[in-house]
């Protein structure tokens, strides 16, 4: 919900979707192209810096945003560096009984563009949704013809989304009043019995909104109203002038090796 927030309340908030969107396919475009960490870590510097100066999202709210993105990725860059058997020459290594599990300087390179790669992927999008509302990327979205279904769809599941946050989160504060928590065995069943009604309570809900969709005459499409915004061309050209260096700076890296 935090996310939901600041797409709100931020500098970029009335920025055209349509600028935000090409400039995030941008960065991971490079991001993805790129064989080398250091234009990966800068497209993560560049998200991160346009998202904290640019749109004034707070550096302590776009990092706290990306905490878990890097709860899942430190788990896989760590499978990643290890090897069975590693590689010769090996920086470390160890017999786990008849294997040996190791790290060689060729798993760290792969490793540091894995995780480099990641972090510039996640922060070109998290800009993105840290600075545009849903609705205004929907909006944008139907400007540029896509499918009604595929629209209506993204909606839904978004609001089902918090419609689930929600449940749960009244399940836990209703379990915490009753001293549900009070300790580590407490707690796990609680933990479990919320988790068990949890989606029976959200499916009730879910359907208790689609009856109200059919109230208000739903036919299958919804309807809301388009904003107008007006182009930014310095913000246009900034955008434009940050991916050519970094475009620049891939063609050259990959002519110079």
């Amino acid at each position: 919900m935090e996310l939901d927030r600041w797409a709100y309340i931020n500098r970029m908030r009335h920025v055209h979707p349509g600028e935000k969107i090409l400039f995030t396919i941008g960065l991971l475009i490079i991001c993805l192209a790129s064989p080398f960490y250091r234009i990966c870590g800068s497209v993560f510097l560049v998200a991160l810096g346009t998202a904290w100066l640019g749109a004034g999202i707070p550096l302590l709210a776009c990092l706290r945003a990306l905490l878990v993105p890097l709860l899942f990725l430190l788990p896989s860059v760590a499978a990643v560096m290890l090897s069975i058997p590693p590689l010769q020459p090996a920086i470390w290594s160890v017999w786990v009984g008849p294997l040996e599990i190791g790290i060689s300087s060729a798993d760290v390179q792969r490793s540091v563009l894995l995780a480099s790669r990641a972090l510039g992927a996640v922060g070109a999008v998290f800009f993105l949704v840290l600075t545009t509302p849903m609705v205004d990327l929907l909006q944008q979205l139907r400007r540029w013809h896509v499918p009604p279904l595929f629209m209506d769809l993204m909606e839904l599941v978004y609001r089902f989304i918090f419609v689930t946050l929600e449940t749960g989160q009244r399940i836990i504060a209703a379990q915490s009043l009753r001293l549900g928590y009070c300790n580590l065995s407490v707690g796990l069943r609680s933990l479990g019995q919320g988790l068990a009604v949890l989606l029976a309570r959200s499916l009730h809900r879910a359907d208790l909104i689609h009856t109200a969709l059919e109230c208000r005459l739903y036919s299958g499409t919804l309807q809301t109203l388009e904003q107008e915004y007006k182009r930014n061309l310095p913000l246009e050209i900034a955008m434009a002038a940050i991916i050519f260096v970094l475009a620049g700076w891939l063609v050259y890296g990959g002519i110079a090796h």
